[in-house]
Order: structure tokens, then sequence, then C-alpha cells
């Protein structure tokens, strides 16, 4: 399945009025919005699947909330064009986490693989929204969502697992593949 990740990243204070007006006023489906809360701060990412893709099309440039922004106040913005190896599912009530793993090249289908083994293991401990791979920019790139209760949540997980035996296996494996790893904790924006 194809999706498609928009990053706005706006000036501070910006982010709750610019939400606010999209709860109101925007009437572009989505399959899911977010407001990043821990990482790069002041964005908003929005999450579009096919047919909010095909409905996009059909609305003006400004009608997604940006007319509402005084100029300057949208500081940068961004498309990821998405394959989901794992389709998205949300999870209500949640906080997130975006991890953003960048591998050495040629490695992310290996990467991948190795991820959907382990992921049974994993998801004892929180559930994984979905998985997806960049269709443009650096291919050596793979993103994943989780969802948690609240930060300690988070934190009882992560070490929950760290202490199963078939993850530490899947760590070893992953760890020569990767270059950087980048994670952003989500609040999900009303809808």
């Amino acid at each position: 399945m194809l999706q498609e990740m928009k990053v706005e990243t706006l000036r501070a204070a910006q982010v709750n009025p610019y939400l606010q007006h999209l709860e109101q006023h925007d009437n572009q489906p989505c399959a899911g919005r977010w407001a990043s809360e821990f990482g790069p701060l002041n964005q908003v990412f929005t999450l579009l699947d096919p047919p909010a893709l095909a409905a996009a099309a059909q609305y003006p440039a400004d009608s997604s909330g940006l007319a509402a922004l005084r100029p300057g106040d949208l500081v940068h913005r961004e498309t990821w064009p998405l394959r989901a190896v794992k389709a998205y599912r949300p999870i209500h009530d949640a906080l997130y986490e975006l991890r953003e793993y960048t591998l050495h090249p040629g490695t992310h289908e290996r990467f991948v693989n190795l991820m959907l083994q382990s992921m049974q293991v994993r998801e004892r401990y929180s559930p994984n929204v979905a998985i997806w791979v960049p269709l443009a920019g650096n291919p050596d790139r793979v993103l994943h969502l989780w969802a948690y209760r609240d930060l300690v949540h988070r934190d009882e997980a992560r070490a929950g697992v760290a202490q199963e035996p078939a993850w530490k296996t899947y760590t070893e494996a992953i760890v020569p593949l990767l270059k950087a790893m980048h994670s952003t904790v989500l609040r999900p924006a009303k809808r």
C-alpha cells in the first residue's frame, strides 16, 4: 500500500493553533495526524492513505490549513511518499513513537525482513502501528511507528523486550546495518 506522510515544521507556539484550525476547517480526510512532543519540536505529521490522497487532489492547495498561518509561521514542509511494509492501524488514546533508521546502502530489505521476523516478540510489549520504506529521497531508510499508553509504558516496554533472547539476537543482527537512528515522540491530534 502506498501512503504519504506530510511533515510541517512551524514557528514556536504555532502548533496548537494550527491543529485547532485544522480540526475545525480541514475537510480533507487523513489516516492520522500527530504533533511532535520530543525530538524535533513544532512539527505536525499527517498520514494520507490512498483514498485520502485521491480526495486531497480535489481540494485547493490552500485548504490544508496553510491559509490560516501568518507569513513566517510555516518554517519548512516536506512530503514523504511511503510504501507500507506493515499497513497502518490506528491505536486510539496512545502516545506514539516514530523511529527512523538510516541504514548502510543496500541493506534495508535485510533490515525489514529481520524486523518482521522479530515483530511477534516485540509486540508482546507494545503494538507496532506501521512500518514504511520511503519511495523517494534516501532509499536506505526504514520508518516504524509504535504506540504506548505513556512514556512510562515506553520505558517498561523497551526494558522488557531487551531481556528477550530473541530480541537480543535481532539487535545483534541489525546493529551492523545501522548508520543512524532517530526517534520522535508524537501525540495524536484530535480528529
